[in-house]
């Protein structure tokens, strides 16, 4: 990977060891092909999150009021009501309260990660079944993240302040379900374009490992509206070399940008078999 996608993913990503989640499943469908992104800048992933409903607190802590957060196929739903939470000792982890993400197919929740001066500023919502936005300002790295599992169990993200516990059972197996790729559709995204990352978790380190896509040498980043975007697990890179992709250990999917103002939406999520047809839930 070249090391200007480091220098983005490093940051918060070397510090995800300190967060907790605990998973569970929505389920859904989408629509699309082609293939996608362009080198460019992005923004930077990160994990974790509190449980509660969903949404995106504005800045200075105070909540703002939405919609509700059940999970699951369905309609619209609004932001929801949290507070800014941060990794304790480490104040440029943060995250706001998750809300659902109806129509995305083995996504659980979807929540705002990034730094203090970020997340306050980062309104996630979901517009209609298989679209979730994302809006604000980036002062310092923030990503719109989705929290993966192939469990029937329902699962909640816990706060982070307690040793993190994660189990095979939780994370999601793609690769014994016959996924090998991905594709999905980001609208509007900002000039400085969206970058995608998937977290592995090591049962063995107890963290992530996170891997981003290059096409020709090439980290992938989304410029272009409405185009859908193809890829292969085989186009991940590791940014940890000592750490191999791992297609059965998912825990998160990301869409970073970088900074400045965004208002960008992820919709049409599919995963592909190596035909190129969709793996339903």
């Amino acid at each position: 990977m070249s090391a200007n996608v480091i220098s983005r993913l490093v940051p918060l990503a070397s510090l995800l060891g300190a967060i907790g989640i605990v998973a569970a499943c929505g389920s859904s469908e989408a629509d699309p092909e082609g293939t996608g992104g362009t080198a460019g800048s992005g923004g930077t992933p990160a994990s974790g999150g509190k449980a509660g409903s969903g949404g995106t607190p504005a800045s200075g802590g105070t909540p703002s009021t939405g919609g509700t957060s059940a999970m699951g196929a369905g309609g619209a739903t609004g932001a929801g009501e949290g507070e800014l939470e941060c990794i304790p000792e480490l104040p440029d982890v943060c995250f706001g309260p998750p809300g659902a993400a109806p129509g995305f197919p083995f996504v659980t929740d979807a929540w705002a990660l990034g730094t203090e001066e970020s997340v306050p500023n980062a309104e996630v919502r979901s517009t209609e079944a298989g679209t979730v936005c994302m809006s604000g300002t980036n002062a310092g790295g923030v990503a719109l993240d989705f929290a993966l599992a192939d469990s029937e169990a329902p699962f909640t993200i816990l706060a982070a302040n307690e040793p993190l516990v994660l189990t095979a059972a939780q994370l999601f197996h793609a690769e014994d379900l016959g996924i090998t790729g991905l594709s999905f559709t980001v609208e509007t995204p900002p000039s400085t374009g969206v970058s995608i990352s998937i977290a592995m978790w090591d049962l063995d380190r107890g963290g992530p490992s996170w891997a981003a896509p290059e096409v020709d040498g090439n980290p992938v980043v989304i410029t272009t509206s409405g185009m859908t975007t193809t890829l292969a697990f085989a186009d991940f890179v590791t940014e940890d070399a000592a750490f191999t992709f791992d297609a059965n250990a998912f825990s998160q999917l990301s869409f970073s940008v970088g900074q400045g103002s965004y208002d960008f939406c992820v919709s049409n999520l599919k995963f592909l078999d190596a035909n190129g047809d969709e793996v339903t839930q």
